[in-house]
């Protein structure tokens, strides 16, 4: 990459503490090299080579290798003399940069952090482009990084399988999460076995209890005749309980359920 890279637009920047931190294959193909003040002058020899002047232990002095070996002074925009201190007001003004910036970016570095919250999932740019679609985000690729979740028009159906409370927990809260934020933009029933979600009338428009599934099934059967002829605004329908729990109370059969799965798609 370092060799062919440039060639091809792929422009490298490389730091590092000491010059034997990088093999010498990638060095010889390093042509433009920049050294701040290093306390051992082998390092920086090793660096800018014999020739080199002497270096000035001055914060921020440094020097690049050009047509010539020049000297250069760099500058922190902060005033604070205190390494931490600096550290802080530094991250404050990118902070406050990229805030005002209303132009494209770099793509970062794809790292998720160790423990990933729903305000880390939801305040992601990709997450909320998914949430105005009417998609639901539910975490990222630990590969990538990149964003997972469903997607109606391409995968219709979702299932979500789990091995522990735990997981089930999570995946209950970010599901909650995004039948909130849709609340208004679609219509959402959730057939509640448990009786868990009776009062969520702020997140579901119909919350169907053991004793109105059956009646409720009927329904939904007639929506979908209607839907064939008419359009409709979007519809989810979220099944809190195992399936199989789900199709006894119904006294909905598994042929019946595929049939009107196909249909409804």
């Amino acid at each position: 990459m370092i060799r062919e890279g440039q060639a091809l637009g792929v422009n490298i920047v490389i730091t590092a503490n000491r010059i034997n931190s990088l093999r010498a294959t990638m060095l010889a193909n390093i042509n433009k090299r920049l050294s701040l003040y290093m306390v051992d002058k082998d390092e920086y020899k090793s660096m800018q080579g014999y020739q080199a002047p002497i270096q000035s232990p001055i914060p921020g002095r440094g020097q690049i290798e050009l047509e010539e070996i020049l000297d250069f002074q760099a500058y922190l925009p902060t005033k604070q003399a205190d390494v931490l201190a600096s550290v802080k007001e530094l991250r404050k003004l990118a902070e406050t940069m990229s805030d005002d910036w209303t132009g494209d970016l770099p793509a970062k570095v794809p790292m998720l952090p160790k423990i990933i919250s729903t305000k880390f999932l939801f305040k992601n740019k990709k997450v909320q482009a998914m949430r105005e679609k009417s998609e639901f985000p539910i975490g990222f690729d630990k590969e990538s990084a990149e964003v997972v979740g469903y997607i109606p028009k391409q995968t219709k159906y979702f299932m979500a399988l789990s091995d522990t409370p735990e997981q089930d927990e999570y995946f209950e809260n970010t599901i909650l999460e995004n039948f909130r934020y849709l609340k208004g933009k679609v219509k959402t029933i959730v057939f509640d076995l448990s009786g868990k979600y009776t009062e969520q009338t702020d997140i579901f428009d119909n919350v169907i209890g053991v004793d109105d599934i059956g009646m409720m099934v009927k329904k939904l059967g007639s929506e979908i005749e209607k839907r064939q002829l008419l359009e409709n605004i979007d519809l989810f329908i979220y099944i809190f309980q195992r399936l199989n729990n789900w199709l006894k109370r119904s006294c909905f059969q598994s042929m019946i359920c595929r049939f009107y799965c196909k249909k409804a798609i």
